[in-house]
């Protein structure tokens, strides 16, 4: 059984090369068809790879499949007998989420910038035109490579609009699917303070396994707790690929803690850092010292989180009179 799905692959690479070539001069009639071997060879060279792997061989079939998709999404994009409605370049899109799919499976991120501006520099109908579910999945690889490029505003945009727009979850692939985007939208709303709400946590239990108690504790300030948790989960939100990006908002949990102690001692525009210092050891961090506690508080003010100074001489953080602490929707990240 193991040896079919290689042996069949190369007949379905000659398929679907010859569908293409009969592509070439047919509309927008041959897109179904074209989708459904598009998609099966990707099965299959996942699939054969995966019998390879096991035999201690090396994969090879994908990378073969992926030369022909991209013929495939050229055969799309690169229509220019037929008028708009009957254009092939109605698949440009699907072709190119399958692409997507097929280097992240690859390892081969860095192909879809090429892939993005051979999209860019074709004629091609507005992106609200396509079917949604084309929309929605180009948005969401649009949004993912934005947050491995750590431009976390962009990714936050493309991820919500995908994640506003997601197909209601009906079944178990676009359940998976909407966890698969979320995995990348909660660890950058997180860095902005926002929390997700109890709701759409529900409806992926995993997900609220692996992110309430950071939530959670970056919510209250709990910074300990915050280090606790993002320990106990590493290898797997290493292997998500977002273990950086939460890591990052740990600064989110400090500023947190730092307003609290600010709200206790309800003093108006002075906080000793002393007291910052011990709330941290209540916290749980007991190895932090007075200077960190300097180099910490300098980075909330330098990352606009906190409004203020640092007065040396007397270790007090001196903070503005108005709008101490903004409100983190409002913090640039």
């Amino acid at each position: 059984m193991d040896r079919e799905p290689t042996c069949i692959q190369p007949n379905m690479l000659l398929q679907t090369r010859l569908l293409l070539n009969g592509a070439t001069s047919a509309g927008r009639w041959v897109l179904p068809a074209l989708f459904a071997a598009s998609l099966r060879l990707f099965s299959l060279a996942v699939h054969a790879d995966t019998v390879l792997a096991k035999r201690s061989e090396k994969p090879r079939c994908l990378e073969e499949a992926a030369r022909t998709l991209n013929k495939a999404f050229s055969v799309c994009a690169t229509d220019r007998f037929n008028t708009l409605p009957t254009s092939r370049k109605w698949g440009s899109y699907y072709m190119c989420n399958l692409l997507f799919r097929t280097y992240f499976r690859l390892r081969q991120i860095n192909l879809a910038g090429n892939l993005i501006r051979s999209l860019k520099s074709v004629d091609l109908p507005d992106l609200d035109q396509f079917p949604i579910a084309h929309a929605v999945t180009y948005r969401y690889y649009m949004g993912v490579l934005a947050f491995y490029d750590e431009q976390y505003k962009r990714a936050q945009g493309e991820l919500t609009w995908a994640l506003q727009n997601f197909p209601p979850l009906t079944t178990h692939p676009r359940k998976h699917n909407q966890a698969l985007l979320l995995s990348h939208l909660i660890p950058v709303n997180l860095i902005a303070g926002r929390i997700p709400s109890p709701a759409l946590l529900g409806a992926h239990p995993r997900l609220r396994a692996l992110f309430a108690d950071l939530i959670d504790a970056l919510g209250a300030g709990r910074l300990g707790d915050f280090d606790v948790a993002l320990a106990e989960r590493q290898r797997e939100l290493i292997g998500r690929g977002v273990y950086l990006t939460l890591e990052r908002s740990r600064i989110v949990c400090f500023r947190n803690l730092v307003r609290r102690v600010f709200l206790i001692r309800n003093k108006t525009t002075r906080l000793e850092l002393q007291d910052v210092l011990t709330a941290v050891h209540m916290a749980g961090c007991t190895d932090v010292d007075m200077d960190e506690i300097e180099c910490m508080v300098a980075n909330l003010i330098d990352k606009g989180f906190v409004k203020g100074y640092i007065s040396h001489e007397r270790l007090t953080l001196v903070l503005s009179p108005k709008d101490a602490f903004p409100a983190l929707p409002s913090v640039p990240f």
